[in-house]
Protein backbone atom coordinates (compact mmCIF):
# COMPACT_ATOMS: atom_id res chain seq x y z
CA UNK A 1 0.00 0.00 0.00
CA UNK A 2 1.37 3.40 -0.99
CA UNK A 3 1.87 6.25 1.47
CA UNK A 4 -0.61 8.48 -0.35
CA UNK A 5 -3.34 5.82 -0.26
CA UNK A 6 -6.59 6.89 1.39
CA UNK A 7 -7.60 4.69 4.32
CA UNK A 8 -11.16 4.47 5.65
CA UNK A 9 -10.67 3.16 9.17
CA UNK A 10 -12.95 5.13 11.50
CA UNK A 11 -16.68 5.19 11.93
CA UNK A 12 -16.86 8.79 10.75
CA UNK A 13 -14.97 8.18 7.51
CA UNK A 14 -16.82 4.93 6.83
CA UNK A 15 -20.15 6.72 7.13
CA UNK A 16 -19.28 10.01 5.45
CA UNK A 17 -15.82 9.84 3.89
CA UNK A 18 -13.29 12.66 4.23
CA UNK A 19 -12.88 15.20 5.66
CA UNK A 20 -14.06 14.13 9.13
CA UNK A 21 -15.21 17.28 10.98
CA UNK A 22 -15.62 15.73 14.44
CA UNK A 23 -12.23 14.03 14.41
CA UNK A 24 -10.60 17.19 13.08
CA UNK A 25 -11.98 19.15 16.06
CA UNK A 26 -10.71 16.50 18.50
CA UNK A 27 -7.23 16.32 16.98
CA UNK A 28 -6.91 20.12 16.87
CA UNK A 29 -7.45 20.13 20.64
CA UNK A 30 -4.58 17.63 20.96
CA UNK A 31 -2.01 19.70 19.05
CA UNK A 32 -3.14 22.92 20.73
CA UNK A 33 -2.51 21.29 24.13
CA UNK A 34 0.87 20.08 22.88
CA UNK A 35 1.78 23.61 21.81
CA UNK A 36 0.45 25.01 25.09
CA UNK A 37 2.66 22.62 27.07
CA UNK A 38 5.72 23.35 24.94
CA UNK A 39 5.38 27.12 25.35
CA UNK A 40 4.06 27.30 28.90
CA UNK A 41 5.73 24.52 30.89
CA UNK A 42 8.13 25.55 33.64
CA UNK A 43 10.78 22.87 33.38
CA UNK A 44 13.04 23.26 30.36
CA UNK A 45 14.26 19.70 30.15
CA UNK A 46 14.27 16.91 27.58
CA UNK A 47 11.45 14.79 29.11
CA UNK A 48 9.02 17.72 29.10
CA UNK A 49 9.97 18.61 25.54
CA UNK A 50 9.55 15.00 24.35
CA UNK A 51 6.12 14.67 26.01
CA UNK A 52 4.64 17.81 24.50
CA UNK A 53 6.44 17.62 21.16
CA UNK A 54 5.08 14.11 20.62
CA UNK A 55 1.60 15.33 21.64
CA UNK A 56 1.89 18.10 19.05
CA UNK A 57 2.99 15.60 16.37
CA UNK A 58 0.15 13.25 17.30
CA UNK A 59 -2.47 16.00 17.08
CA UNK A 60 -1.19 17.83 13.99
CA UNK A 61 -0.65 14.64 11.98
CA UNK A 62 -4.08 13.37 13.04
CA UNK A 63 -5.62 16.63 11.88
CA UNK A 64 -3.97 16.18 8.47
CA UNK A 65 -5.13 12.55 8.30
CA UNK A 66 -8.75 13.26 9.22
CA UNK A 67 -8.79 16.03 6.63
CA UNK A 68 -7.31 14.03 3.74
CA UNK A 69 -7.51 10.34 4.73
CA UNK A 70 -3.95 9.74 3.49
CA UNK A 71 -1.93 6.91 4.98
CA UNK A 72 1.30 8.84 5.66
CA UNK A 73 -0.47 11.26 8.02
CA UNK A 74 -2.11 8.42 9.90
CA UNK A 75 1.18 6.60 10.38
CA UNK A 76 2.92 9.80 11.51
CA UNK A 77 0.16 10.45 14.06
CA UNK A 78 0.49 6.89 15.36
CA UNK A 79 4.22 7.45 15.96
CA UNK A 80 3.51 10.63 17.94
CA UNK A 81 0.86 8.86 20.01
CA UNK A 82 3.16 5.92 20.76
CA UNK A 83 6.05 8.12 21.89
CA UNK A 84 3.69 10.15 24.08
CA UNK A 85 2.02 7.27 25.90
CA UNK A 86 5.06 5.03 26.43
CA UNK A 87 7.20 7.94 27.62
CA UNK A 88 4.49 9.23 29.95
CA UNK A 89 4.16 5.82 31.56
CA UNK A 90 7.92 5.59 32.19
CA UNK A 91 8.22 9.16 33.47
CA UNK A 92 5.37 8.87 35.96
CA UNK A 93 6.86 5.68 37.39
CA UNK A 94 10.43 6.95 37.60
CA UNK A 95 9.60 10.29 39.21
CA UNK A 96 7.28 8.58 41.68
CA UNK A 97 10.14 6.30 42.71
CA UNK A 98 12.45 9.33 43.06
CA UNK A 99 10.12 10.94 45.62
CA UNK A 100 8.77 7.86 47.38
CA UNK A 101 10.65 6.24 50.22
CA UNK A 102 11.91 3.19 48.35
CA UNK A 103 15.00 1.15 49.16
CA UNK A 104 17.99 1.82 46.89
CA UNK A 105 18.15 -1.55 45.12
CA UNK A 106 14.37 -1.78 44.77
CA UNK A 107 14.31 1.71 43.26
CA UNK A 108 17.18 0.94 40.90
CA UNK A 109 15.69 -2.29 39.57
CA UNK A 110 12.18 -0.82 39.39
CA UNK A 111 13.37 2.14 37.33
CA UNK A 112 15.43 -0.14 35.10
CA UNK A 113 12.38 -2.36 34.56
CA UNK A 114 10.23 0.64 33.68
CA UNK A 115 12.79 1.88 31.16
CA UNK A 116 13.08 -1.55 29.53
CA UNK A 117 9.28 -1.89 29.36
CA UNK A 118 8.75 1.61 27.95
CA UNK A 119 11.54 1.72 25.38
CA UNK A 120 11.16 -1.95 24.48
CA UNK A 121 7.43 -1.46 23.99
CA UNK A 122 8.02 1.68 21.95
CA UNK A 123 10.61 -0.04 19.76
CA UNK A 124 8.28 -3.00 19.16
CA UNK A 125 5.24 -0.90 18.30
CA UNK A 126 7.25 1.36 16.01
CA UNK A 127 8.69 -1.68 14.25
CA UNK A 128 5.12 -2.82 13.58
CA UNK A 129 4.33 0.55 12.03
CA UNK A 130 6.09 -0.33 8.80
CA UNK A 131 8.59 2.35 7.82
CA UNK A 132 8.33 1.27 4.19
CA UNK A 133 4.75 2.45 4.16
CA UNK A 134 3.12 -0.97 4.45
CA UNK A 135 0.13 -0.16 6.65
CA UNK A 136 -1.09 -2.58 9.25
CA UNK A 137 -4.63 -2.67 10.57
CA UNK A 138 -5.07 0.27 12.93
CA UNK A 139 -8.16 -1.27 14.52
CA UNK A 140 -6.46 -4.53 15.44
CA UNK A 141 -2.95 -3.52 16.46
CA UNK A 142 -2.95 0.20 17.18
CA UNK A 143 -6.27 0.13 19.05
CA UNK A 144 -5.30 -2.79 21.27
CA UNK A 145 -1.78 -1.55 22.07
CA UNK A 146 -3.04 1.97 22.75
CA UNK A 147 -5.71 0.61 25.09
CA UNK A 148 -3.19 -1.47 27.05
CA UNK A 149 -0.68 1.37 27.46
CA UNK A 150 -3.38 3.85 28.45
CA UNK A 151 -4.49 1.33 31.07
CA UNK A 152 -0.90 1.15 32.39
CA UNK A 153 -0.78 4.96 32.61
CA UNK A 154 -4.10 4.89 34.49
CA UNK A 155 -2.78 2.41 37.05
CA UNK A 156 0.58 4.20 37.34
CA UNK A 157 -1.11 7.55 37.98
CA UNK A 158 -3.39 6.18 40.70
CA UNK A 159 -0.48 4.38 42.40
CA UNK A 160 1.61 7.56 42.18
CA UNK A 161 -1.20 9.67 43.69
CA UNK A 162 -1.46 7.23 46.61
CA UNK A 163 2.29 6.84 47.21
CA UNK A 164 2.97 10.60 47.07
CA UNK A 165 -0.16 11.83 48.85
CA UNK A 166 1.93 13.22 51.73
CA UNK A 167 4.88 14.41 49.62
CA UNK A 168 3.22 16.54 46.95
CA UNK A 169 0.46 19.12 47.25
CA UNK A 170 -3.22 18.07 47.41
CA UNK A 171 -3.76 19.85 44.09
CA UNK A 172 -1.14 17.63 42.43
CA UNK A 173 -2.83 14.53 43.86
CA UNK A 174 -6.15 15.78 42.50
CA UNK A 175 -4.72 16.43 39.03
CA UNK A 176 -3.05 13.00 38.96
CA UNK A 177 -6.37 11.41 39.93
CA UNK A 178 -8.29 13.55 37.42
CA UNK A 179 -5.80 12.59 34.71
CA UNK A 180 -6.33 8.93 35.55
CA UNK A 181 -10.13 9.33 35.38
CA UNK A 182 -9.90 11.04 31.98
CA UNK A 183 -7.61 8.28 30.68
CA UNK A 184 -10.09 5.71 32.00
CA UNK A 185 -12.98 7.41 30.19
CA UNK A 186 -10.91 7.68 27.00
CA UNK A 187 -9.93 4.02 27.21
CA UNK A 188 -13.51 2.86 27.66
CA UNK A 189 -14.59 4.95 24.66
CA UNK A 190 -11.70 3.66 22.54
CA UNK A 191 -12.02 -0.03 23.35
CA UNK A 192 -15.81 -0.15 23.02
CA UNK A 193 -16.20 1.85 19.80
CA UNK A 194 -13.11 1.21 17.63
CA UNK A 195 -13.68 -2.57 17.23
CA UNK A 196 -17.22 -1.76 16.05
CA UNK A 197 -15.89 0.36 13.18
CA UNK A 198 -14.53 -2.36 10.93
CA UNK A 199 -17.29 -1.68 8.43
CA UNK A 200 -20.27 0.60 8.11
CA UNK A 201 -23.82 -0.71 8.09
CA UNK A 202 -25.46 2.71 8.05
CA UNK A 203 -26.89 2.19 11.53
CA UNK A 204 -27.50 5.05 13.96
CA UNK A 205 -25.06 3.43 16.41
CA UNK A 206 -22.20 3.46 13.91
CA UNK A 207 -22.96 7.08 13.02
CA UNK A 208 -22.90 7.98 16.72
CA UNK A 209 -19.57 6.18 17.14
CA UNK A 210 -18.23 8.49 14.44
CA UNK A 211 -18.36 11.31 17.01
CA UNK A 212 -17.09 9.46 20.08
CA UNK A 213 -13.52 9.48 18.78
CA UNK A 214 -13.55 13.28 19.13
CA UNK A 215 -14.28 12.82 22.86
CA UNK A 216 -11.49 10.24 23.04
CA UNK A 217 -9.02 12.74 21.58
CA UNK A 218 -10.00 15.44 24.06
CA UNK A 219 -10.11 13.20 27.15
CA UNK A 220 -6.79 11.54 26.28
CA UNK A 221 -4.97 14.82 25.63
CA UNK A 222 -6.30 16.60 28.72
CA UNK A 223 -5.63 13.59 30.95
CA UNK A 224 -2.06 13.27 29.63
CA UNK A 225 -1.56 17.04 30.10
CA UNK A 226 -2.61 16.78 33.76
CA UNK A 227 -0.24 13.87 34.31
CA UNK A 228 2.63 15.60 32.46
CA UNK A 229 2.30 18.72 34.62
CA UNK A 230 2.32 16.54 37.74
CA UNK A 231 5.61 14.96 36.63
CA UNK A 232 7.04 18.49 36.38
CA UNK A 233 5.75 19.15 39.89
CA UNK A 234 7.43 15.95 41.12
CA UNK A 235 10.75 16.95 39.60
CA UNK A 236 10.65 20.47 41.09
CA UNK A 237 9.78 19.04 44.51
CA UNK A 238 12.67 16.58 44.20
CA UNK A 239 14.94 19.57 43.41
CA UNK A 240 13.62 21.25 46.59
CA UNK A 241 12.17 24.16 44.65
CA UNK A 242 9.04 26.00 45.74
CA UNK A 243 6.37 25.50 43.08
CA UNK A 244 2.62 25.54 42.60
CA UNK A 245 -0.04 25.37 39.94
CA UNK A 246 -0.22 28.81 38.38
CA UNK A 247 -3.32 30.80 39.26
CA UNK A 248 -4.87 33.85 37.65
CA UNK A 249 -6.66 36.81 39.22
CA UNK A 250 -8.72 37.37 36.09
CA UNK A 251 -12.42 37.56 36.87
CA UNK A 252 -13.51 36.03 33.58
CA UNK A 253 -10.62 33.83 32.47
CA UNK A 254 -9.12 32.61 35.76
CA UNK A 255 -10.93 29.28 35.38
CA UNK A 256 -8.83 28.47 32.30
CA UNK A 257 -5.76 27.78 34.46
CA UNK A 258 -7.78 25.34 36.55
CA UNK A 259 -8.91 23.42 33.49
CA UNK A 260 -5.53 23.73 31.71
CA UNK A 261 -3.04 23.91 34.61
CA UNK A 262 0.62 24.86 34.42
CA UNK A 263 3.15 24.31 37.19
CA UNK A 264 5.28 27.35 37.98
CA UNK A 265 8.26 27.69 40.29
CA UNK A 266 7.66 30.42 42.82
CA UNK A 267 10.80 32.47 42.21
CA UNK A 268 9.76 35.04 44.77
CA UNK A 269 9.78 32.45 47.53
CA UNK A 270 13.44 31.94 48.32
CA UNK A 271 15.28 31.15 51.50
CA UNK A 272 17.64 34.09 51.08
CA UNK A 273 16.32 37.19 52.80
CA UNK A 274 17.26 40.77 52.18
CA UNK A 275 18.91 42.58 55.07
CA UNK A 276 17.09 45.66 56.22
CA UNK A 277 19.50 48.53 56.96
CA UNK A 278 18.54 50.71 59.88
CA UNK A 279 19.86 54.22 60.40
CA UNK A 280 22.60 54.44 63.04
CA UNK A 281 21.64 56.59 65.97
CA UNK A 282 24.41 58.99 66.99
CA UNK A 283 25.08 59.69 70.66
CA UNK A 284 23.82 63.04 71.94
CA UNK A 285 26.27 65.83 71.34
CA UNK A 286 27.78 64.34 68.14
CA UNK A 287 27.27 66.11 64.88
Amino acid sequence: MQWDTKVLDSCESLNGGFPEPANIVGSVVVWLLGLYGLLGSQLNELPTFVLYASMYVWGSMSTAYHNTGKLQWRDASNIGAYVMIWYTMALVGERTLDLATVAGKVQYYSKAGLSILAFGGLAYTLSQQGVSGDAWDIRLDFAEVLGVVQFLILVMSLVSAWMLRTKISPSAVRYLSAGAVLIFVANIIWMTTEPECRESDGSLKKKFFGYTRMIWYMASALGLHYIAQCTIKMELVALDEECSFHASDSKYFGWLLYVFPLVKARASVKKSKSVELKPVEKPAGQV
